[in-house]
């Protein structure tokens, strides 16, 4: 809403003889027909419009009470604050693979976010299936304005509810023809309870654990290999530059075709130098990025970056295999019938075959 009194360069309580004076003089200074500035002629089209409006006793007192309320809404946004009307969750403890329901409505919000599953409604509820969570679930629903630049946020936290150890119990089978001595057995049909982890562990030769040696290395380099075989490439930057549309800073480096985000020291490091040079650690297996740094005068500035090995399903197989030479070899009771050399040197054969497989995707 205009304010004619700006415009008229004169106070609220200014009276008639100071209005048309301050017209007067307005008008001469911004006539078209004296004034050559191309803003001239709306200047003072405003000016003869403030006038009119102004000079009318009955048309000034209107205009104070729309000028009144829009400041007051002016102020309301500008202190406004999100409310969070309801918010809760349907369990407050859950275990692995049960279906929680969150439910949710907020007012006066731009950005609402359930936090950690992302972007909302301002309204809702959204059912969320727990797969893998090592402690307790803590959910946030985060609110921001955009205007005010206010923000609530609620957090609800979901206990992980422990499932109890069952016992395993082993049989005891018997004859019913033939006769129980009571004076040896206290209890002769109760349940005989045993642990079932108290297993007793095989000793292998010196072949066996060679060749069990031999599949676990394998499968060792193949993991480990992209993180040591680092290929090295440098970008020029544009520049650094930090956002704070959602009322927290994020810093960015922008390059010709892409902008990465990075830590605040970091930014604020390249933007210091005058070469602006980032270097990129890829990895030669997948080409992936392992790491990011600048070289300042001082130090060489570095920021990891993990990612995930994609090994493949031939990787998978091979632990598969792993694991059940492990059982075979360290585990299984061996009898002297067993055909224990020819599933050594299977397992033997398929080592190297595999491990031809896995290291054709590396070379």
């Amino acid at each position: 809403m205009k304010d004619y009194y700006s415009i008229l360069q004169i106070s609220r309580s200014a009276n008639t003889i100071e209005i048309k004076a301050a017209y007067r003089n307005l008008s001469k200074k911004y006539h078209p027909d004296v004034n050559p500035a191309q803003n001239a002629t709306f200047l003072f089209i405003e000016i003869k419009e403030a006038y009119e409006v102004l000079i009318d006793d009955s048309r000034r007192f209107h205009y104070n009470q729309l000028l009144d309320f829009a400041k007051q809404q002016q102020k309301k946004e500008i202190n406004i604050v999100p409310t969070i009307a309801v918010f809760y969750c349907d369990n407050s403890e859950f275990t692995i693979g049960d279906v929680v329901t969150f439910t949710w409505e907020v007012f006066d919000a731009d950005v609402v976010e359930l936090r950690p599953f992302g972007k909302v409604e301002k309204a809702g509820s959204k059912k969320i299936r727990i797969t893998e969570v090592s402690t307790n679930l803590l959910v946030e629903l985060f609110c921001f304005n955009l205007v005010s630049k206010n923000y609530v946020f609620s957090q609800i936290v979901l206990k992980k509810r422990e499932i109890p150890t069952q016992t395993f119990y082993e049989t005891v089978s018997f004859d019913s023809n033939s006769e129980i001595d009571e004076s040896n057995s206290s209890t002769p049909n109760q349940n005989k309870k045993i642990n079932i982890f108290n297993f007793k562990i095989n000793r292998p030769d010196g072949l066996e654990i060679f060749i069990w040696l031999f599949a676990c290395v394998n499968l060792v380099i193949y993991f480990s290999y992209p993180y040591f075989f680092i290929k090295e490439t440098e970008l020029q930057a544009i520049r650094a530059f930090s956002n704070s549309d959602y009322g927290w800073t994020d810093y960015f480096i922008e390059f010709d075709d892409f902008k990465l985000e990075v830590p605040q020291y970091m930014a604020e490091n390249l933007q210091a130098m005058n070469h602006r040079i980032v270097i990129f650690g890829t990895s030669t297996a997948n080409n992936e990025l392992a790491y990011y740094r600048i070289q300042t005068d001082e130090a060489s500035l570095k920021e990891n970056v993990s990612y995930y090995n994609n090994v493949g399903n031939f990787a998978v197989i091979y632990i598969f295999i792993l694991m059940v030479q492990f059982y075979l070899t360290f585990i299984r009771e061996k009898k002297s019938n067993d055909n224990f050399g020819f599933v050594l040197g299977f397992f033997f054969v398929f080592s190297l075959a595999m491990s031809y497989v896995l290291y054709s995707n590396l070379f």
